[in-house]
């Protein structure tokens, strides 16, 4: 498989070359490239690449910034995964492996690098006509950046069993602000659409309590959230969910 559209193509310090393919679903998505063959590496965000519009596919941009490698996706829609996100980019990171998706301020259109010295910068284009530096300073074109993280879905009982879910407790560090949203899975047999607001971390130990209007399912999916112009150095320790196995799905 081919790239979709040559703006989406970067080589990592490695040797190896990584682009966007867009086409079918269930083969849209991050390629790598190694000189041989060429693998699929972003199923851990297929749920956010499928929010994608198919005319999105030729406007996504790549670029590099030391060991992560961006791609911008344009828009994606809500589905029972993901919530509905603006400009948004997804990461890679080629040392760790790992993916993150986010959004930012602006309209990507172009990206280049350009050598002063020893040192490469990276330079982003945007559809208002500014030239932006990426791998420098906590903030985007003088905005905040949003730092995000999802849990899995948790089911203390099993998929079966419908509990009663009516006290969470954080621990955390460095996390004070933090906000904090949770989902509902099978209850008993939808999921939430969105995610539903429970607060922000006050402590290293922060407990919440849900409305007894919506704490029943079988699973429970977490969301945390900050808006920060500053480097981020927080993190979460140990989520500790309080339930009571209530009754049981079986047919």
């Amino acid at each position: 498989l081919g790239t979709s559209y040559q703006r989406s193509v970067i080589n990592d310090r490695y040797g190896n070359t990584y682009y966007f393919h867009g086409s079918d679903p269930r083969i849209t998505g991050v390629y790598k490239y190694n000189g041989v063959n060429s693998l699929s590496i972003s199923k851990p965000i297929d749920k956010f690449i499928l929010g994608m519009a198919t005319g999105s596919y030729d406007n996504v941009i790549a670029w590099s910034e030391g060991a992560e490698l961006r791609w911008y996706l344009v828009d994606l829609s809500a589905t029972n995964h993901i919530e509905s996100m603006t400009n948004a980019v997804a990461t890679y990171n080629t040392d760790t492996g790992a993916w993150s998706v986010d959004p930012i301020a602006d309209v990507i259109t172009a990206a280049t690098t350009w050598r002063t010295g020893n040192e490469e910068d990276t330079f982003l284009g945007t559809s208002d006509d500014e030239v932006l530096q990426a791998d420098d300073g906590n903030s985007f074109n003088t905005t905040a950046i949003r730092a995000r993280l999802e849990t899995k879905v948790y089911y203390p009982s099993g998929s079966e069993i419908i509990c009663d879910f009516p006290y969470v407790q954080i621990i955390s560090r460095n996390a004070k602000g933090i906000r904090i949203k949770y989902r509902l899975w099978n209850e008993p047999f939808g999921v939430d659409d969105t995610y539903s607001a429970l607060g922000e971390i006050t402590d290293d130990k922060t407990e919440f309590t849900l409305p007894t209007s919506h704490y029943a399912a079988s699973g429970i999916q977490f969301f945390f959230d900050e808006l920060s112009t500053v480097e981020n150095d927080w993190y979460i320790e140990k989520i500790s969910i309080f339930y009571k196995p209530e009754r049981t799905r079986l047919l």
